[in-house]
């Protein structure tokens, strides 16, 4: 995951947060794009995401999602494979 798609994920927080309508519509593949928006979205919230079968899923953000998604952001950096 890239640091500007994880930028893209904040500038988008910082608009909600100010009462805008946000929808991040990525082109192609980033299944992972969910980890950076349960960590930057407020708790209280709720993270929804399309899979390809056409399911919806929506995350509510509370203490114990953010720790499960800090945990597996953690995994995935440089030399924790």
């Amino acid at each position: 995951m890239s640091i500007e798609v994880i930028n893209a994920v904040r500038r988008a927080m910082a608009m909600a947060m100010g009462g805008s309508r946000v929808l991040i519509q990525v082109d192609g593949e980033e299944d992972l794009l969910a980890i950076p928006a349960v960590l930057l979205a407020p708790r209280g919230s709720l993270v929804l995401y399309g899979l390809y079968t056409g399911y919806l899923i929506a995350i509510p953000i509370t203490d114990e999602y953010k720790l499960a998604m800090l945990k597996l952001f953690s995994m995935m950096r440089p030399g924790n494979a």
